[in-house]
Order: C-alpha cells, then sequence, then structure tokens
C-alpha cells in the first residue's frame, strides 16, 4: 500500500509538471515561474485549450477561490448573496468571506464576474495576512507611489503589501491602482504571499543594542528575530521603534522566506509612547511626540513655542479668557483665582465626562489621586481634545 501511494503521489506531481509544461502561452511570460509553482500545487489552472491567458482579468470569483487554495483554508462560512445562487464559486466565496477578506456589496450582491483591480487586490491580500487595519495611524507609511496617496482607500494596503516585498519588479513609481490585475499578475502576487513567514507569539526580551528581539512564538522554539532599518514595527496601532516594545507584548510577525522580519504588530500595555504617537498623528504632526511626551512629564520648558502657541489660541478659541489659557499652558495652575479654577475645572470635567477633583488633581500633579492607568488615559484624552 505505501509504494502504491508513492507512486500516485509521484504520478500526480508527474502530471502537475506536465500540466505547467503544456501551457503554450507562458514560455515568454515574467510570471512564468509563479505560474508553474502555482499549477504545479493545484492552485491555479490553465484553460482546456492548454493555454493560461497570462493577460486575461481576474474575476472576485477567481481571485476567492486562488487566494482559498494558496492559503490551504479549510471551507467554512456562508455567502448568502443574491447573486450567487449555485455559482460555481459559492464555496470559495463563503471562505475568503470567513476570513475576512472579501465582503459584498450594500445592495446585496457579490458581483462574482466583475474584475479586480490593484488596489482591490493588494487589500484583499495584507486582510489575508491580517496586516490591514483601519485604525493603524497614516503616519506608520510613507507614500511609495505618485498616484496612490495617504488620502486613497487603500493606502495603507497598498504600502503594507509593498513593504512586504510581493510586487512585480516592473512596477516602478506609479501603481495604477485602478488598473485590472491580469492572471500572471495574480500568479506572481500569490506565489509571492505563500513565501512569507506569518509568526505569532510574545516578546520575551529586547535587545536594543544589538537590534533583536527573544520572540517566543505560541508553538515551537524560543527564536532571535534581527530587525533591520527596513522593518516596520507597528505597536499599539501606531508608529513604534524597536526599544518601545515590552516584555510580554503580544506580536505578529510577517518575515521574508528566510525570517527576516518585515512588519512587526505589537499589542500590550498603553505606554506613554503610544498616546504620544496617537496624539500627534491626530494633529498631522502640528505637534511632536516629544512635544507631547514634554507635556505628560509636565516639563512645558521644554515643549516648542509652537505647540505652546497653538494650544493657547485653540484655549482662548473656546471660550477661555487670555488669563486662564496663558495659566493652563504655563502650567501656573496656582495663578487662577478659586473661582477660576473650579470654573475651569468643571469645564474640563464636562468636557472629558470626568470627576472636576480628577482634572483639579490632574493638574495639581497630584498622582496619589489618580491610579497609574488613569494618568495615561487621563492626560491623552485632555490633550487629544484640546488640540482637535
Amino acid at each position: 500500500m505505501k509504494k502504491l501511494a508513492i507512486v500516485l503521489l509521484l504520478l500526480f506531481a508527474v502530471a502537475s509538471f506536465a500540466q505547467a509544461a503544456e501551457l503554450r502561452d507562458i514560455e515568454d511570460s515574467w510570471a512564468k515561474g509563479a505560474i508553474e509553482e502555482l499549477v504545479a500545487d493545484d492552485v491555479i489552472s490553465g484553460y482546456p485549450d492548454g493555454t493560461f491567458k497570462p493577460e486575461k482579468q481576474v474575476s472576485r470569483a477567481e481571485f476567492a477561490k486562488i487566494l482559498s487554495l494558496a492559503l490551504d483554508w479549510k471551507q467554512e462560512g456562508e455567502a448568502n448573496y443574491s447573486d450567487l445562487n449555485s455559482h460555481w464559486a459559492k464555496n470559495y466565496i463563503a471562505t475568503a468571506g470567513a476570513h475576512e477578506v472579501i465582503t459584498g456589496y450594500p445592495d446585496g450582491t457579490f458581483k462574482p464576474d466583475r474584475s479586480i483591480s490593484r488596489a482591490e487586490i493588494l487589500t484583499m491580500i495584507t486582510r489575508a495576512v491580517k496586516l490591514a487595519e483601519k485604525a493603524e495611524a497614516t503616519d506608520i507609511w510613507l507614500p511609495s507611489f505618485i498616484d496612490v496617496n495617504s488620502k486613497h482607500w487603500a493606502f495603507k494596503n497598498v504600502e503594507a503589501a509593498n513593504q512586504l516585498g510581493i510586487l512585480p519588479s516592473y512596477i516602478g513609481t506609479e501603481l495604477k491602482p485602478g488598473e485590472f490585475v491580469t492572471r500572471a499578475e495574480t500568479a506572481y502576487l500569490v506565489n509571492s504571499l505563500r513565501k512569507l513567514q506569518i509568526m505569532e507569539g510574545v516578546v520575551a526580551a529586547v535587545d536594543t543594542q544589538d537590534s533583536t528581539i527573544n520572540f517566543r512564538p505560541n508553538s515551537g522554539e524560543t527564536r532571535l528575530l534581527y530587525v533591520s532599518t527596513q522593518t516596520v514595527i507597528i505597536r499599539n496601532q501606531v508608529s513604534a521603534a524597536i526599544g518601545d516594545l515590552q516584555e510580554g507584548d503580544k506580536l505578529y510577525v510577517a518575515a521574508n522566506s528566510i525570517g527576516d522580519p518585515l512588519i512587526i504588530k505589537a499589542f500590550g500595555k498603553v505606554t506613554q509612547a503610544d498616546v504620544a504617537s496617537r496624539i500627534s498623528d491626530a494633529t498631522s504632526g502640528l505637534l511632536t511626540k516629544q512635544d507631547i511626551s514634554n507635556a505628560m512629564k509636565g516639563n512645558w520648558s521644554a515643549i516648542s513655542n509652537n505647540m505652546r502657541g497653538e494650544v493657547y489660541n485653540r484655549l482662548v478659541d473656546s471660550g477661555m479668557t487670555a488669563t486662564e489659557a496663558e495659566s493652563l499652558v504655563s502650567q501656573d495652575w496656582g495663578g487662577l483665582k478659586g473661582a477660576a479654577q473650579e470654573r475651569l475645572a468643571q469645564a474640563l470635567a464636562d468636557y472629558l465626562n470626568v470627576t472636576p477633583q480628577m482634572v483639579t488633581a490632574l493638574f495639581q500633579r497630584d498622582w496619589k489621586e489618580l491610579e497609574s492607568y488613569a494618568q495615561t488615559e487621563l492626560t491623552e484624552q485632555l490633550l487629544s481634545r484640546l488640540v482637535q
């Protein structure tokens, strides 16, 4: 029986390679290698006439099947769309939907035969490997393509895909996000995706001098991750450096074929660095992370005049008197008279939905009145609302 199984396996492999070899229109295709690998693994196939049609567009249904097979997803979920009924790809569409990669339209349809654009396929691919996240700040990425700026709906997904190194080399400074992808492009993207290493685990230790992370995966032995200057690190959905990672942080790592981290997503206890990054991004960089960090530490003398001036103007615009605004920005809480203190504390408390006592304790820096988490959370709320 073992010999029979081996023979059948060999015959199956030979048949798969033979099918790839018989595709008579891929000899000169730039994606020939990727096509042959996917055909050999039964992820994609040619047509009955012996062609592959590498320049033909790919439909939503076709991509759902290709991605499901490439990632070896078990069929699951339901595809209750009005235009599927007994569609040949219904189960694959349901599976891709269960993995939150692809969705239908507001009118209850799926449009299975609609072609996919480059922006759409890159979004689906980053969703497939859990790298698409709406909450992530845009300052994590700098535009790589002149036709996909930070305002584009697929900007973060396009940049994440580019960071993974899965795009064809012939794509230069222009992505042409609305252009429909071909079967050759799809084969190349999906085959490149399959070669990535996806790892999940926790941080055991961090060495900032050697730029290494002692990584303990959810299964298997602890390993060392070498973080290069090109590695993108995201902690609690904001841009971070290796020094921001904390022992015990949960990690999601997308690495290349040899295990070098390309994107690291970390989740852990909220730190002041996280808060500073969020507020800085909310102000489009007007307030730097260092400015925010200094404000949170009460080191107002080190804050840039740009920040103090902007906060002062916004406080006055919100209805405070010049004296109140100046006292607040300069942290001269004692310079305000009792009535003004109470009025300002009450106004801020109503605005932030906290008690006046907590606001007073914050400005008097009486941290004993506040728990450690409240320090960070209240400061985040206060600063973010003041500069909005």
